[in-house]
C-alpha cells in the first residue's frame, strides 16, 4: 500500500473488517507503537519453537530483531541467554538489552562456549537473527537433542541454498522452522507487552527525525550503532 513517509494515508474497508486496525493503549506513545510490528515478528518467532524458563538460547546476529529476540527469550524465562555477534560495536551495544552471554565468533570457539554454559548439551533454542547461510548449516551443530532451531533472518537471493547435515535432524530429533511476518493475535499481544512495560522497544530508538529531514535520517540508519530509527509528525 502507498503511504510511506506520509502524514495521511487511505485504508480499505477490508482491511479494518479483518481486524487490522487496534486501539492503542492510553499509556504507549506513537513512537513505542510503531515498534509493536517488529516485535510482533519474534513473538511469531518465539511461539514457533516453545521457548520455556529451562532453556539454554542462543541467537546469532545483534541487530535490532537479534536484540528484540533477546529480549523475548529474557521474558520467557530462558535460564541462559548467549548472543553471537561479529560487530564489535553491536556486541557492545548489546550488553544493555539482557544477554547473559556475548560471543565474536570470530575470535571466540562458540560451540565451546555454547558448551560450557549449556551443561555440554548444546542450546536448546537458537534463533539466526541474520542473513547468514553459514550460520544456518552450523546451527545443527551447536543444537542440543530435541532442540529447536528458527530461521528468522532470510538469505540474500542467489545466495539461499544451502547444506545441511540430515542425520544431525534426524538423530538428533531437531525441530527446524521458518517464520516471518504475524498473524493479528500476535501482533495484539505486542501491544499488550508494550504497554505492561514487559519490553521496553523505545530502548532500542537511535534517533527521531522529522518528515522533512528524511534524506539526514536514511544516512544515519546505515550506520552500524543504529537499531532503530523514527518519523515524527
Amino acid at each position: 500500500m502507498h503511504g510511506a513517509l506520509a502524514e495521511y494515508m487511505k485504508i480499505p474497508y477490508d482491511y479494518i473488517a479483518q481486524g487490522n486496525i487496534i486501539n492503542l493503549p492510553e499509556n504507549i506513545s506513537f513512537e513505542e507503537a510503531s515498534l509493536a510490528e517488529p516485535l510482533s515478528t519474534v513473538v511469531c518467532a518465539a511461539e514457533a519453537v516453545n521457548i520455556k524458563p529451562a532453556d539454554i538460547v542462543l541467537i546469532i546476529g545483534a541487530g535490532p530483531m537479534g536484540i528484540l529476540h533477546v529480549m523475548m527469550a529474557k521474558l520467557r524465562g530462558a535460564q541462559t541467554v548467549i548472543l553471537s555477534e561479529i560487530s564489535k560495536i553491536r556486541r557492545k551495544q548489546a550488553i544493555d538489552f539482557g544477554a547473559d552471554i556475548i560471543v565474536d565468533p570470530l575470535s571466540e570457539d562458540l560451540r565451546k562456549v555454547i558448551m560450557d554454559n549449556s551443561y555440554g548439551r548444546g542450546a536448546d533454542v537458537i534463533m539466526i537473527a541474520a542473513p547468514s547461510g553459514e550460520a544456518q548449516e552450523q546451527s545443527l551443530d551447536l543444537i542440543a537433542r530435541q532442540g529447536r532451531i528458527n530461521f528468522f533472518g532470510g538469505l540474500p537471493s542467489g545466495k539461499d541454498v544451502i547444506n545441511l547435515k540430515s542425520n544431525i535432524i534426524h538423530y538428533k530429533q531437531i525441530t527446524l522452522t521458518g517464520t516471518t511476518g504475524q498473524s493479528i493475535l500476535q501482533y495484539r499481544k505486542s501491544v499488550e507487552m508494550i504497554a505492561a512495560k514487559n519490553i521496553d522497544v523505545k530502548k532500542l530508538i537511535s534517533g527521531r527525525f522529522s518528515l522533512d529531514e528524511a534524506e539526514k535520517a536514511f544516512e544515519r540508519a546505515v550506520s552500524e550503532d543504529v537499531l532503530k530509527i523514527v518519523f515524527n509528525i
